[in-house]
């Protein structure tokens, strides 16, 4: 008994380090990201938090227990023991680098990362050279994993293992048994059913604090190896058209239009950032005036919190149902419809300008895929000097040069433009360094050159042909970090602007109906009279809908979001519902008190993820 003592005292001590380890990561996690997790926190998220700590333990150190229990080797060899050690060290390494990773990172997308991380810097040119500078902007959480690496290496010293205790050998495999069955259950979270996934956690918190009880380490290797979709059946091929069809026909009266088409995505454009719709507080002067002469669209949300997820919502009506963004996705070579493959039918040549280097998370492969027939990147920009040294071409002089290309098209032309300064490391050039606000955080200066440089692509616009005879769209890929209470919470972080601009109208008319990036094809298609149909997961947002909705999906958690309420679901049942027009910063869960509404709703999402994982699994994205 004092052998086995000696055996497992010492083993213990090091799992409940590295379980401290993960506790205070999660409180750095909690301090550095109070404001987006809600006002009131619960004891219970950290005892929640506890089993999957314990599910990320077991299979980091899976090796440490090993070597550490069984009877096959000699334990006072130095080589073992060096082993041993080893093994140790690089589960707590990795346990402290991720979670320390999600302090910074988890503001822009507003989970814990998962493992689409590794293919989103798979497709990211210039990843590894922007590592620096991420260092540099958040040297505290740098100074933070050194500070942690420090305390490891005194513990690993200070409980240095010179000589394991050595039971019998049969002792040993009973022991060795013991310790993997144990390790195995706390892998799998407990005895229930199915081993525990990233859905679980919300049983111990509100949806928006759902992260706080998860930790990195757990969401990167959960979603490593499960597979993406896993089919639902929630209805009947009967039932299912009856509450969505994602085929919908547009109609007009009037012969198609025939006009050019120019789409500008924002990068990271928040509503909160824009002054029209907050009473004049923000940071662009040009869009404020321009949504002035637009149709504008007050109540819009991103289907998703990443470029990558934004651009094929925008361009093809895709939402992002499932931890893998479309464009990562298995499902990425299905055929799909999209505005360049549409128009092209129209006659239409479409063209796709991106300033950032080539192969930035394959936005080049997507374009091609979706039927642009042109797209430019970095390496076709003509000029030297104008990169902002780490994503690519700084706004200003590359909006010029699209307005400089767009004379020499053919029309009409389909245009669709994704900028790129006002992404981090937030870069403006030195020469307008002091000319815009600072604001509250690094992103509103960018904001403010990105607003300018869309009025210098304007003011050279005007001046073409082409000018008169088109249609500009204006939105946003997602949202970034806030400020205001309503734009942290789970709704308002999805807003973001989304306006039709017709230079020979110059009409000002706001539609209210709640609508998302997915409504633009179809929004757009109507616009110009199109007639047929498409596949889409949005809806034509005008006077006329009734029946709009928004869908976003994050960390296990789908929303459901209609004119008046939010519905969260975690793919088995409905866990929370607002009234956003009531409580604009959800602090009151409805879900008792509105059965029918709840009901209604979620019927809805259902059908619409049905439908989407169908149609994903068998490439059905083009009208049937």
């Amino acid at each position: 008994m004092q052998q086995f003592l000696k055996l497992i005292t010492p083993f213990i001590k090091r799992i409940g380090f590295v379980l401290a380890l993960y506790t205070l990561c999660r409180i750095l996690f909690l301090v550095f990201n109070y404001s987006l997790l809600g006002k009131s926190i619960s004891f219970l998220s950290f005892v929640g938090g506890i089993r999957f700590d314990l599910s990320s333990v077991a299979l980091l150190f899976a090796p440490f227990t090993f070597l550490w229990f069984t009877p096959f080797f000699n334990k006072k060899n130095s080589f073992f023991l060096f082993t041993v050690n080893s093994f140790y060290f690089v589960g707590a390494f990795i346990s402290i680098f991720l979670n320390l990773l999600d302090i910074i990172y988890f503001r822009f997308t507003l989970k814990r990362t998962t493992a689409d991380v590794l293919t989103v810097m798979s497709n990211t040119n210039d990843f590894v050279s922007l590592i620096p500078r991420f260092a540099l902007d958040y040297w505290y959480v740098v100074l933070l994993f050194l500070f942690l690496i420090g305390i490891l290496l005194w513990f690993i010293k200070k409980n240095k293992i010179e000589g394991m205790s050595q039971l019998d050998f049969y002792p040993s495999i009973f022991a060795l048994f013991v310790a993997l069955s144990l390790s195995l259950l706390a892998f799998r979270g407990g005895w229930q059913y199915k081993p525990i996934t990233i859905v679980n956690a919300a049983a111990y918190s509100s949806p928006q604090q759902v992260p706080l009880v998860l930790n990195t380490p757990f969401t990167f290797f959960k979603t490593l190896t499960e597979p993406r979709i896993k089919p639902e059946k929630y209805f009947t091929e009967e039932e299912l058209e009856k509450y969505f069809n994602a085929d919908i026909e547009i109609k007009s009266q009037r012969d198609f239009s025939g006009k050019n088409v120019v789409l500008l995505i924002l990068e990271s454009f928040s509503k909160e950032y824009i002054g029209y719709y907050n009473n004049g507080y923000g940071y662009t002067p040009f869009l404020d005036s321009l949504l002035q002469n637009s149709i504008v669209y007050t109540n819009c949300f991103a289907n998703g919190k990443q470029s990558i997820e934004g651009i094929p919502a925008i361009i093809a009506s895709l939402p992002t149902l499932m931890d893998d963004s479309y464009i990562t996705s298995p499902y990425a070579g299905n055929k799909i419809n999209s505005l360049a493959s549409i128009l092209n039918q129209q006659g239409y040549t479409s063209h796709f300008y991106h300033g950032g280097h080539n192969g930035t998370m394959s936005f080049d492969a997507f374009a091609k895929a979706a039927g642009y027939n042109y797209y430019y990147g970095k390496n076709e920009y003509p000029k030297k000097g104008d990169e902002d040294g780490h994503w690519g071409i700084f706004d200003e002089p590359y909006l010029q040069y699209v307005a400089e290309e767009l004379e020499k098209k053919q029309h009409p032309f389909l245009a669709t433009v994704f900028t790129l300064s006002s992404h981090h490391p937030f870069r403006v050039p030195e020469k307008y360094k002091g000319k815009f606000p600072k604001g509250e955080y690094e992103i509103h200066e960018s904001i403010g050159y990105a607003d300018y440089s869309l009025k210098q692509f304007f003011e050279k616009a005007r001046k073409s042909e082409w000018y008169k005879n088109t249609v500009f769209i204006l939105t946003a890929d997602h949202t970034s970090i806030s400020k205001h209470s309503y734009y942290k919470n789970s709704l308002g972080n999805y807003a973001i602007p989304y306006a039709i601009f017709e230079p020979s109208v110059l009409q000002h008319t706001e539609i209210h109906t709640v609508c998302q990036q997915t409504d633009i094809l179809p929004t757009l298609l109507q616009h110009l009279h199109y007639k047929g149909i498409i596949t889409s997961f949005g809806n034509i947002a005008d006077f006329l809908s009734t029946h709009n909705f928004c869908v976003n999906y994050s960390s296990g958690i789908f929303q459901f979001i209609n004119d008046s309420c939010l519905l969260q679901f975690d793919g088995e049942k409905s866990i929370a519902l607002y009234n956003y027009k009531t409580d604009s910063l959800l602090s009151e869960n409805k879900l008792t008190e509105e059965e029918s509404r709840v009901q209604e709703m979620e019927n809805k999402l259902k059908a619409i993820i049905q439908t989407y994982q169908q149609r994903l699994i068998k490439n059905q994205l083009t009208p049937r």
